[in-house]
C-alpha cells in the first residue's frame, strides 16, 4: 500500500485523538494553542506552548502538542526531542495521550529510517491502546517495508475483526497478496473493500495496481477512472497513469476518451490523454490534448506543462507563451521562471537561458538541477570559472547523475581528462535505472565501456522512447558506427522526436553533419514540424475589399508581377490567366521573367525575340489589394489588349469571391492562419 508521509499521518492521528479529548486545556496558554490547532495556525500554536514550556518545563502535553506541531514542517529532529519529553513526563495513566506520542516517535524515527526503532514504539502504542487501528496500520506498514507479510497480515486481519465495515484492514490484505505475487487473492480482498466503501479511491487504485500486475490493462484503467472520480489527487491512480501509459497506452487513451465524452467539464482526462501521448511521442496528439485540458481549466500547472511540451515540440514561442501566463497566473509560482528559463535552454538560447535562470535560482537558491543547466548553459557562452561554480555548486546541493555528467564533459572539453573521468565513474555508479533521461550510454562511451554501452542501448532500446533512441544516435556519432547514428536518429523521428534546434545545435552529431542520411533526417523533421504547426493552426475569416476602375468597358485592378506594377483585366467569365506577349516579352527582357519560369517546350522565344505565343509561364508572385498568390500559371496570347487577364475562377483560389459592380468592389473571404 502506498503510504503518506510518516508525519503527516501521525500528525492526522494525533490530533484527532487530543482535539477530541482536549486534555491540555487547563492553562490559558494551552488553551490558545488548542484554538490554534484548530485554526491550523501551528505557528502562533507553537509560541503558546513555549510560553507554556517557560512556566511549567514538565507539562508533558505541552510536549506532546509541540511535537504534533513539529510534523507540519517535517522536523523530525524537534519532533523526536518532543515526543520523547511527552513520554517522559505525561500521567502513566493516561494511556491515550501516552499512545500517541509512543506513535509520533514511532513516525519521527520511522521518517529517520530507524526502523527497530519504529517497531517498538509503535508496538508499545499498541500495548497501551490495543485498539486502536491507526496504530494497528502503522505497524502493518513497517511489517510490510520490511518484508515480514506474516506480521503484516496478522495486524490487518485485527483490523478487519475489530472494524468489521472498515475497508483499511483488506486493503492491507490485498497489498500483501499483492507483494506475494499472489493476485487472485488480492483483487478478492479489494472487491470486498470496495463492497464495504464504494467511496474509498485507495480501494480502486490498489485494484488496478494488481489488474496491472496480471496485464488486465481494461480492468485497471476503469479503477483508474473510479478513483480519480472519487478522488482527483490520488496519488496511487497517478502511479497506474504511468504505469498504463508505458504498457497499454491505446486502452488508457481510448478509455480516457470515452470519459472525457461523458464528463467534459473535467479537465482531468484530456490531460492524462495528453500525458500518454507525451510520453510515447506523439507530441502532435499531446498538445491537442493539453490544450483542451488547460482550456477546461486554466491553471499555473497546466500552463507549465504545456510549455514543457511545447519545448519538446521545438516551438519557442508557444513555449514562452505559456510560461509567461504561468507567471502571470501566479506570480508567486517561481515554477513558472523555471518553465521559461528550461524553454530558453531546450531553444539552445544560450544568452536568455543563462539570464532566465539566474532569475529563477535569486528567487529558488537551493534548486540543484537549475545550477546544473546553467553551468551547461554557460560552458556554451564561453564563461568557463562560472560553469565550474555552477556545477560544484549543483554536487554540493544535491549530488545527481546529469550534475556529475555534465562536470565531466566540462573537464573533458577543458582537457582535465582525469577528473572527467572521476565524475562519469561516479555518474555510472549512480545511474543504477538507465531511462530515458539518463546520459549513462554516453557516460559508457567517455569510458571507453563500449561493449556495455552497446549492451545497455540493446537492453533499453526495445520499445525506447525519442530521447533513448537519440542518445544512442550520439554515441554512436561520437563513439561508435556513424551509419548506426543515423539509423537510431531516424528511430528517433519515428518515435516522435522533434527537436530539431537541439540535433542541430549538438556538438555529439559534428561527426555525421556531413552525411546524406543525416541531412535526409533534417528534412524530415523540418516536414513534420511543418505538418504539426499546420495541424494545430486555427483559422478565422478574414474579408479583404479590392478597389476595381472601369475603362472602354472591362474592369481593372491594380496589381504587381513579380515586383512589376501592372494591372489586370477582371473577367469574369475567364476559365485560365492570360498574358500579352509584349507584356511578356518586356517583362523577360527586364528580368522579371526568367528562362526557369517558362514552362514545357525549352523554345519559347522566336528569332526576333519575340514570345511564341502558347508559351506557359510561370508568374511567380500576384499581388493585389494585400493578397498574394504565388505560382499561377499563364498562357501567352498576342491578341490581347490588357498586360494580364484573371477571371474568377482564379481568384477563388484565394477564398469566397463576391462582386459588388455598384461600388466597384471585388470582396474576397478568405481563411487566415493562426497558431496557438
Amino acid at each position: 500500500m502506498r503510504r503518506f508521509s510518516v508525519l503527516v499521518f501521525a500528525l492526522l492521528c494525533a490530533v484527532q485523538t487530543l482535539l477530541a479529548a482536549n486534555k491540555q486545556a487547563e492553562t490559558f496558554n494551552m488553551q490558545k494553542a488548542y484554538e490554534a490547532f484548530q485554526n491550523q495556525d501551528y505557528q502562533t500554536a507553537v509560541d503558546c506552548l513555549n510560553k507554556e514550556l517557560a512556566d511549567d518545563a514538565k507539562n508533558g502535553y505541552a510536549y506532546l502538542w509541540m511535537a504534533i506541531a513539529y510534523t507540519t514542517v517535517d522536523d523530525y529532529g524537534s519532533m523526536l526531542t518532543n515526543s520523547d519529553k511527552a513520554i517522559q513526563y505525561l500521567p502513566k495513566k493516561d494511556k491515550e495521550s501516552r499512545g500517541v506520542a509512543f506513535n509520533l516517535r514511532s513516525s519521527a524515527y520511522s521518517g529517520l529510517g530507524q526502523q527497530d526503532l519504529a517497531l517498538a514504539d509503535i508496538s508499545e502504542a499498541i500495548n497501551l491502546d490495543p485498539k486502536d487501528v491507526d496504530y494497528l496500520n502503522s505497524r502493518a506498514q513497517i511489517y510490510f517495508e520490511q518484508f515480514q507479510y506474516e506480521l503484516a497480515d496478522a495486524d490487518a486481519k485485527k483490523i478487519t475483526e475489530l472494524e468489521p465495515g472498515n475497508p483499511l484492514g483488506w486493503l492491507c490484505l490485498g497489498r500483501n497478496a499483492d507483494a506475494r505475487k499472489d493476485y487472485d487473492k488480492a483483487i478478492e480482498h479489494y472487491n470486498y473493500a470496495v463492497k464495504l466503501d464504494n467511496s474509498n479511491a485507495q480501494s480502486y487504485s490498489l485494484r488496478a495496481y494488481t489488474y496491472i500486475n496480471q496485464k488486465r490493462w481494461s480492468e485497471a484503467t476503469d479503477d483508474v477512472v473510479s478513483a480519480f472520480s472519487i478522488d482527483i489527487t490520488d496519488g496511487g491512480a497517478l502511479d497506474c497513469v504511468n504505469t498504463l501509459a508505458d504498457s497499454a497506452s491505446v486502452v488508457l487513451c481510448s478509455k480516457m476518451k470515452i470519459q472525457a465524452k461523458k464528463d467534459p467539464n473535467n479537465s482531468l482526462w484530456p490531460f492524462i490523454i495528453g500525458a500518454t501521448y507525451e510520453k510515447r511521442g506523439n507530441m502532435t496528439e499531446a498538445l491537442e490534448f493539453f490544450n483542451k485540458s488547460f482550456d477546461i481549466e486554466p491553471s499555473a500547472g497546466a500552463a507549465q506543462r504545456l510549455s514543457a511540451a511545447y519545448s519538446d515540440a521545438d516551438n519557442l514561442k508557444m513555449a514562452l507563451d505559456f510560461a509567461d501566463r504561468a507567471i502571470q497566473m501566479d506570480s508567486t509560482d517561481t515554477d513558472g521562471l523555471y518553465s521559461k528559463a528550461m524553454a530558453y535552454f531546450k531553444a539552445r538560447r544560450w544568452e536568455d537561458a543563462d539570464r532566465a535562470l539566474s532569475i529563477y535560482l535569486d528567487a529558488e537558491p537551493e534548486r540543484a538541477d537549475a545550477y546544473c543547466y546553467r553551468g551547461f548553459t554557460r560552458d556554451h557562452l564561453g564563461k568557463t570559472n562560472e560553469a565550474t561554480d555552477d556545477y560544484d555548486t549543483a554536487i554540493t546541493l544535491q549530488p545527481m547523475v546529469i550534475s556529475y555528467y555534465f562536470r565531466g564533459r566540462h573537464y573533458w572539453n577543458l582537457g582535465d581528462k582525469d577528473k572527467a573521468i572521476a565524475d562519469f565513474k561516479q555518474a555510472v555508479e549512480m545511474d543504477t535505472v538507465p531511462d530515458s533521461a539518463s546520459p549513462s550510454i554516453m557516460l559508457l562511451g567517455y569510458l571507453g565501456r563500449t561493449d556495455e554501452a552497446e549492451a545497455l542501448i540493446a537492453e533499453i532500446g526495445k520499445d525506447a522512447e525519442s530521447m533513448v533512441l537519440y542518445n544512442a544516435a550520439c554515441y554512436y556519432a561520437m563513439f561508435g558506427d556513424k551509419q548506426k547514428a543515423v539509423d537510431f536518429l531516424n528511430q528517433s523521428v519515428d518515435k516522435g522526436f522533434l527537436r530539431l534546434t537541439l540535433l542541430e545545435n549538438d556538438s555529439d552529431m559534428d561527426s555525421i553533419r556531413s552525411m546524406d542520411g543525416y541531412k535526409k533526417v533534417v528534412e524530415r523533421l523540418k516536414s513534420k514540424q511543418l505538418k504539426m504547426e499546420e495541424e494545430n493552426a486555427e483559422y478565422t475569416d478574414q474579408t479583404v475589399e479590392v478597389p476595381m476602375t472601369k475603362e472602354s468597358g472591362v474592369f481593372k485592378v491594380k496589381c504587381s508581377i513579380n515586383g512589376l506594377p501592372l494591372h489586370f483585366v477582371f473577367d469574369t467569365g475567364a476559365a485560365n490567366v492570360t498574358i500579352s506577349a509584349v507584356e511578356a516579352a518586356f517583362m523577360y527582357k527586364n528580368n522579371y521573367l526568367s528562362d526557369k519560369d517558362f514552362m514545357g517546350s525549352s523554345s519559347f522565344l522566336t528569332a526576333s525575340g519575340d514570345i511564341i505565343e502558347g508559351s506557359v509561364v510561370n508568374l511567380r508572385n500576384v499581388n493585389f489589394g494585400g493578397l498574394d498568390m504565388n505560382n499561377v500559371k499563364a498562357t501567352v496570347v498576342k491578341t490581347q489588349n490588357a498586360p494580364i487577364l484573371l477571371g474568377q475562377s482564379v481568384l477563388s483560389r484565394l477564398g469566397k469571391v463576391e462582386i459588388d459592380y455598384s461600388s466597384y468592389t471585388i470582396r474576397i473571404t478568405r481563411k487566415v492562419k493562426t497558431t496557438r
